[in-house]
């Protein structure tokens, strides 16, 4: 892939994750800055986002000689999930949580940490037994330049995920 159709892939995945952040804000700050019918636009295009990150997680399988050139994609889907499943983490559910060992068994776990904020809003027993997440997780914060570890840790979702998710 060109270093420039590389760059665009990862603009879009930029935008959409700014915009499923926007989605985040409360209901008055959004109605001031768009209208009824602009958010529920903007909500079918995050769903079908996230849909179609959802299946290319679900095809990665099928693809095992591509599977190296496929794994930045993977990383970018990656993020997409773990900003919906933050803004709404019951839509998708079922769909996160099969596709969650397909991640983890593919992705480099520098790669999983868009996906922690997503792991918070589900009870450990749902996730925790995901053949070596738990690795990848300890991995991620072993291996987290100082700015990304002190991120972690100010926003506690290592700690809320791991600890119950051991004992």
């Amino acid at each position: 892939m060109e270093a420039t159709e590389q760059q665009g892939k990862l603009a879009v995945i930029d935008l959409v994750e700014l915009v499923i952040q926007e989605l985040q804000r409360s209901e008055d700050e959004l109605e001031a800055t768009v209208s009824s019918e602009q958010l529920l636009q903007l909500l079918d295009v995050c769903h079908k986002a996230v849909k179609v990150a959802f299946d290319f997680v679900k095809q990665f399988d099928d693809e095992p000689g591509r599977r190296v050139a496929l794994t930045p994609h993977l990383g970018m889907a990656a993020r997409i999930i773990g900003a919906w499943m933050v803004v709404e983490p019951s839509k998708f559910e079922g769909d996160f949580l099969q596709a969650l060992p397909h991640l983890v068994r593919h992705l480099p776990s520098h790669m999983l940490g868009s996906l922690l904020p997503a792991l918070d809003n589900y009870h450990s027993h749902a996730w925790a037994d995901t053949p070596g997440l738990l690795t990848k997780m300890l991995e991620l914060v072993a291996t987290a330049s100082s700015e990304d570890a002190a991120a972690l840790q100010r926003s506690g979702a290592v700690a809320r995920i791991l600890v119950p998710a051991v004992l």
